[in-house]
């Protein structure tokens, strides 16, 4: 049976497959692996804006391509 279920299912095994993902994950921001070295208390803020700011450029730039 092939339901949405299963579509979705196998959707979200594709992309961890093609990223190398594979091994359990902690925490993905934006599609992208946070180390787990930085997922303690004292880091995860400052990683998680440290990222935020890394990918917001890309992000702007296909959006805007995307016009």
């Amino acid at each position: 049976m092939d339901s949405d279920y299963d579509t979705g299912r196998r959707l979200a095994w594709d992309y961890i497959n093609r990223t190398g993902i594979g091994r359990p994950i902690k925490a993905l921001l934006n599609g992208v692996v946070l180390k787990e070295t930085h997922l303690n208390a004292e880091l995860f803020e400052e990683v998680v804006l440290t990222e935020i700011m890394k990918q917001t450029t890309a992000i702007q730039k296909a959006i805007y391509k995307e016009k």
